[in-house]
Formats: C-alpha cells, structure tokens, sequence
C-alpha cells in the first residue's frame, strides 16, 4: 500500500514553485509544473537515481480540510513532503460496490483539470479506514494511487506542500531487488 523511503532532497523552494496552475480539485488541492526542472534534476541526481523515469513530476499543494478519498487511476506516486503539520494520508477500502462518484476528467471545483486525468472521487460514508501514514517534512513516501486514500488536514489554514512524482501501471514498484534496492531507485546509503 505505502512505503517510506530514506532520502533527503536539499531544495531552493523558490526554483520549485510555478505560478502557472496544472489542475485543481475541491479549493484545496492544487499542482503546479516545477519552475526550474534543470536545477531539480540536478538535486535529485545527487540524491537519487530512478531505475524508471517517472511520466510526470510537479509540486503539489492540499489546504483547507484536506483533499476527500479518492483514486488516481493505475499509478504509483513518490511523495517528497516539504511542509505536512502532521496530517495524515488516509487508504480506504469500500464498504459496498459501486461508489464512485465523479468521472475521469471531472475537476471537483471546475477548476482546470489535467487532461489525462482518471481521477475518481468516493463517497466517505461507504468506505472503511484500513491504514494511514502521517509524514514529516522530508519525508518521502511511495504507495499506490490506484487505491482508495484521501488527506485530513488539521489545521485549515495551513498548506501541506510536496512534489509529487509519478509512474504508471507499475505494479511491482514497491517490491525490493535481491540487493535491497527498491526496482523503482536506487538510494544513497546512510
């Protein structure tokens, strides 16, 4: 479902942050392009090595209440959390069949919405928590979108901000090479 990787990126916040809005859901979450993707690639390939490029990588922001249980089609995701107030990412499974409740390339808000998106949202009433992890900032975490999970956010002006990369239909992602490596990168030994 979810695990935690050991790495520390050191990272110029103001290189990262784009102005220009990728795709908004509910007023609470918002993605952005990296700003100055040569400097990033530049902090990651002293920090970590990818055995698969991830299809996409950009900086994300969730404010307000949180961002509601929903799925992100077949993707794996990496989480490098820059602030997070000790919210929690929370993984669901359905309590009855057939709950979705939007359509791929529905913004919740309206708001623009990635055109390859097959975001789909759930109604929190028929679904049961089966796990959850809180991350600190630099933390990193690798789990499987596809599955139902959401972020409860404590504090309602506060705004978790992380740089999310993405890899698609993976299914062996999480699983270790006989090294110990992970299939996915390779990471700096502590």
């Amino acid at each position: 479902m979810f695990k935690k990787l050991d790495f520390t990126l050191d990272i110029d916040f103001d290189r990262i942050k784009n102005d220009q809005m990728m795709e908004s859901y509910g007023g609470t979450f918002f993605s952005y392009p990296i700003r100055d993707m040569e400097y990033f690639n530049n902090v990651l390939k002293n920090t970590v090595k990818f055995n698969v490029k991830p299809f996409s990588i950009n900086y994300t922001e969730i404010s307000k209440e949180g961002a509601q249980p929903h799925t992100d089609g077949p993707l794996v995701a990496l989480n490098y959390y820059l602030s997070t107030n000790n919210d929690a990412t929370l993984f669901w499974e359905s309590t009855t069949p057939d709950i979705k409740i939007l359509p791929p390339n529905q913004g919740f808000d309206g708001g623009p919405v990635n055109e390859n998106s097959t975001v789909l949202g759930y109604d929190p009433s028929k679904l049961k928590l089966v796990n959850y992890f809180i991350a600190k900032p630099n933390d990193a975490y690798l789990f499987d979108v596809s599955k139902i999970h959401s972020v409860s956010c404590k504090d309602y002006n506060f705004v978790r901000r992380f740089i999310r990369f993405f890899w698609e239909n993976m299914n062996n992602l999480l699983s270790k090479q006989p090294n110990g490596n992970l299939w996915l990168a390779t990471l700096p030994r502590r």
